[in-house]
């Protein structure tokens, strides 16, 4: 707020860039999403205009999607940065909803998944034996791989989600 004896002129630069999503887009940790300058930047020397295309890198953390940018590329130059997103919030990265009981039901899920396949009876002869072996050897990769993928966490951010960008200290 504005006090009697400060005016706007005096109040410090702001240290903010804000951005968007570009695109729609279903993100798993480590992924890269595009973000969209909503206003023109000077970063490293660098004049950035409006509407300048970012990538970030996301990293899921919790029950935050974190979002940072380590370079920019402008003019053939490409300069390294360390920028993290914060949501409107004011808190790093993007709040996702839900996520831990969502991760819960994965777990229990994918616990399922995990012990189909694993009882097979003894059969008499060594040819039945052999194909049940076989089998089990199936389910159990076909058990594993769906494990794997239903513990995989995905968040989608839809296009136009604002955020602030600010230099990481």
């Amino acid at each position: 707020f504005f006090s009697a004896t400060q005016t706007a002129d005096e109040l410090p630069d702001k240290n903010t860039l804000k951005v968007s999503v570009h695109e729609t887009v279903t993100l798993k940790d480590g992924e890269t999403v595009l973000l969209r300058l909503l206003e023109t930047a000077r970063v490293a020397n660098l004049h950035l205009p409006k509407n300048k295309i970012l990538t970030a890198t996301a990293k899921i953390q919790g029950n935050r999607l974190t979002l940072s940018v380590t370079h920019i590329e402008q003019q053939g130059r490409i300069i390294a940065v360390n920028l993290s997103a914060f949501d409107l919030d004011g808190q790093p990265g993007v709040f996702i909803p839900n996520s831990e009981e969502m991760n819960a039901v994965k777990e229990v899920v994918a616990g399922m998944g995990q012990s189909a396949g694993t009882s097979f009876p003894f059969n008499s002869s060594a040819g039945q034996q052999l194909a049940a072996d076989a089998g089990k050897g199936v389910m159990q990769g076909a058990s594993q791989y769906l494990n794997k993928k239903m513990r995989e966490v995905k968040v989608t951010l839809k296009a136009g989600h604002l955020l602030f960008l600010t230099a990481n200290k």
